[in-house]
Formats: C-alpha cells, sequence, structure tokens
C-alpha cells in the first residue's frame, strides 16, 4: 500500500488548525469572567465538578495530541533512516527516504508551531501573556 503524503501532509494540517481554534473556543467560553453560570452550583453525584473542568479537559486532550503525533514524526524519521541506510544505492529508496525526512520534520516544526500558539491562547485568555521584549 502507497501512502499518498499529499493528501495526508494538507489533511493533518487542517485538522492542526481545526484542534487549535476550534476546542479552544470552548474554552474560552468557559473562562469567561462575566458568566453568572459560574457562579451557580450544578448539583452532580460524586465530586463536586470544577467550572475549569472543560478547559482542563481540552488541555489535557491537545497534549496527547501533541505527544502522540510528535511519536508519529519520530517514527517517521526513524523509518527514513532505516529506508536511506538499507537503499543500497537505490535512487528511488533513496529519493523515498528523502521525502519521508522531509515530511517527518516538517510534521516536527508543524506540531512546535501548534504548541507555541495553543499556550499563547491559553495564556491570553487567562491574562498572564508574557510581556512584549523592550529594546
Amino acid at each position: 500500500m502507497k501512502l499518498n503524503y499529499k493528501k495526508i501532509v494538507p489533511i493533518l494540517s487542517l485538522f492542526t488548525i481545526i484542534s487549535l481554534f476550534g476546542l479552544y473556543s470552548f474554552t474560552a467560553i468557559a473562562a469567561d469572567p462575566t458568566d453568572t453560570w459560574k457562579e451557580q452550583k450544578i448539583p452532580v453525584t460524586g465530586p463536586e465538578m470544577s467550572t475549569d473542568a472543560p478547559k482542563n479537559m481540552v488541555t489535557i486532550a491537545l497534549n496527547w495530541f501533541y505527544i502522540i503525533a510528535a511519536v508519529l514524526c519520530v517514527a517517521v524519521i526513524i523509518w527514513a533512516g532505516i529506508t536511506y541506510a538499507t537503499a543500497g544505492g537505490d535512487e528511488e529508496k533513496v529519493g523515498k527516504a528523502k521525502n519521508r525526512l522531509i515530511y517527518g520534520i516538517i510534521g516536527v516544526a508543524l506540531i512546535i508551531g501548534a504548541y507555541a500558539i495553543t499556550q499563547l491562547i491559553k495564556s491570553a485568555m487567562s491574562g498572564t501573556a508574557p510581556a512584549a521584549p523592550t529594546l
């Protein structure tokens, strides 16, 4: 089975963008300090539910997503290295290995960028955004 990276990379990029902006919009609703519904106690069975629960669930889900995506990107890079090492001078295998290596590095860069953006959004919503650097 041949993987078509030209279709996979845009799909993963779109999924990352949707997860960043789509999931964090729910935390913006939950983090709104002007909402009066947060002051009301909601009866639940078992331990009392925190109003930060949606925000925490999204944070945990995104952290797991980043971990899984990073492991997959490292696996692709290792796979590229093994393919390159076992190519034996075959130009087709060397080309495939180089493409896999490029896609793996692009994946790592996307994950780092997505993580940075989510941390920036998270700090901006909590009011702890870092100050701008001064000269």
